[in-house]
């Protein structure tokens, strides 16, 4: 008997049994679950409130606060400076910088939590096969990444299909639909901190319309799935349950975008540290703009042309590796993505590492951005020191059905350029052969 059905509330029931007869001796509800599930709807209900708030200030602030500061940033040449003038920019565009990665932590990252709290409430209603069908319900085109990798594919695309263009583009010579799209995609994405000029943005699309063409893993109707989380809930409750998916797509969509707009900051920043460097290392035979200096050290040079700064010591990878560590063979960390795949490494220490990935290497970093997602197409399997199942690479790679693991803090330590390395995807390993990937 469904003793709730029957009495419209759980039944707390107290029975006996006498030798093959039972007896049902009281019945009554049951408070306790009664109480714990509306102590659950109102953490819940307080949940999504506060996330609102946070919707609300992120989208008509935060976010447009963002853009404005990136295009005034954009709009001022530190080329166009004198030295002094240079050093003040660089001090306050480094200011600027920390403040928005602040707020990125503070305000950005919480609003996160609305679909990690959709998913919670996902699984529990509809208790799904794959734990993870929720996101098929939150990914969308109307991500800058998405629209982003889009147009990079487009362009590989027309590339791929016309043997006389891409001759010509290896060349460097860009004409018709195709030089156009190449300028609109960089002046829409140029300024996000990877492609720094038009060149590293061509030799990625040559790099990728030199191999075939990887597809976006097919996903279940999301109308379906829609539904199907709908209807799990009583009538009275399907408004919030929409609410709550609401919340969800957005904070999905901006956990993305957001880090375009930061990106864009961050590179208007190195830019003008870049002009910084190329100017002083011309003082002096000894030094090169590829150097590494100090803050201080840049802007005291700047302000005093006689002053010859030190150089950072540039610590190479090799040299923090924990030395115990250089002999592990096999290394456990989060079920990412699922497949198993063997390749070389490609660890990658800063983004302009990005541009050396070639096609079916193993992909080893700390944590992929969406800046970082365009070259997701050109790898085999990923390996990120950070994260589980929800981090941006361990969703991306699933959506192009890539072998991913997460959450292995050494991982950038322990393998290295030209080792061989085994990811699977279903238990969360990962085996190395130290130096052994073909070239």
């Amino acid at each position: 008997m469904n003793w709730k059905k029957k009495f419209g509330l759980a039944q707390d029931i107290e029975w006996t049994k006498r030798d093959d007869d039972i007896y049902v001796l009281q019945s009554r509800p049951v408070t306790i679950s009664q109480n714990s599930e509306k102590l659950w709807y109102l953490s819940l209900r307080r949940n999504i409130d506060n996330l609102h708030t946070l919707r609300k200030k992120i989208e008509d602030k935060l976010i447009p606060e963002m853009i404005s500061d990136a295009k005034l940033l954009q709009s001022i040449n530190p080329a166009l400076m004198d030295d002094n003038k240079l050093a003040e920019e660089i001090i306050r565009r480094k200011k600027l910088y920390e403040e928005w990665n602040k707020r990125y932590t503070d305000e950005f990252i919480p609003f996160a939590h609305g679909m990690r709290l959709f998913g919670q409430v996902y699984n529990d209603r509809v208790k799904p096969s794959n734990p993870y069908e929720f996101m098929d319900l939150l990914s969308g085109s109307e991500m800058l990444s998405i629209k982003r990798n889009e147009g990079i594919n487009r362009l590989a695309g027309i590339l791929r299909n016309d043997a006389s263009l891409m001759d010509k583009a290896k060349n460097g010579v860009v004409e018709g639909d195709f030089a156009e799209g190449l300028e609109k995609l960089f002046r829409d994405f140029g300024h996000s901190g990877i492609f720094k000029t038009r060149k590293d943005l061509l030799g990625h699309i040559i790099k990728l319309a030199s191999n075939p063409e990887k597809e976006k893993q097919d996903q279940e109707d999301s109308s379906e799935l829609e539904r199907s989380f709908i209807s799990a809930f009583e009538e009275e409750e399907k408004g919030f349950a929409e609410e709550l998916l609401d919340i969800a797509r957005i904070s999905y969509r901006l956990r993305d975008d957001d880090n375009i707009h930061l990106g864009r900051i961050e590179h208007q920043y190195l830019l003008s540290l870049n002009e910084a460097k190329m100017r002083i290392a011309a003082r002096s035979d000894k030094l090169d703009p590829e150097d590494n200096f100090e803050l201080e050290e840049l802007v005291k040079a700047l302000r005093d042309s006689a002053y010859i700064p030190e150089k950072k010591m540039r610590i190479s990878r090799e040299d923090v590796t924990l030395h115990e560590k250089k002999n592990v063979r096999q290394i456990q960390g989060q079920p990412a993505g699922e497949g198993i795949v063997t390749g070389r490494a490609r660890v990658i220490d800063e983004k302009q590492d990005l541009f050396d990935i070639k096609s079916g290497e193993i992909m080893v970093c700390d944590s992929i951005d969406p800046n970082m997602t365009f070259v997701v197409p050109l790898v085999s399997g990923i390996v990120e020191r950070r994260g589980g199942m929800l981090i941006h690479g361990a969703i991306i790679a699933r959506e192009y059905g890539i072998p991913c693991v997460t959450g292995i803090p050494d991982a950038t330590k322990i393998i290295a350029n030209k080792d061989e390395v085994t990811v699977d995807g279903y238990l969360g390993i990962v085996t190395i052969r130290k130096g052994e990937g073909k070239y």
